[in-house]
C-alpha cells in the first residue's frame, strides 16, 4: 500500500488486519459475533433473518415507573 493509501487509512480510521492474519470461515465469523451475548449485557445480538439483516442489536431497556 502506497502513501496516499495509508493516508487515507488515517484520515478514515480504518484499521487493517496484520499480513498473515488468519481469514474466518462466515459461519465461525457468525458464531463469534453470537457470543458477545451474555445475561449483565445491556444488549442481545440475534441473527436478523426475519427483518432481512444478518444480526440484529436491541439495547434492554427498563422503564421505570
Amino acid at each position: 500500500m502506497g502513501f496516499f493509501g495509508k493516508l487515507m487509512d488515517k484520515l478514515t480510521s480504518t484499521a487493517r488486519p496484520e499480513p498473515g492474519t488468519t481469514v474466518l470461515g462466515i459461519e465461525e465469523l457468525k458464531q463469534r459475533i453470537l457470543t458477545v451475548n451474555r445475561p449483565t449485557a445491556p444488549f442481545t445480538i440475534q441473527p436478523g433473518t426475519n427483518e432481512g439483516a444478518d444480526f440484529v442489536a436491541e439495547w434492554k431497556i427498563v422503564d421505570s415507573q
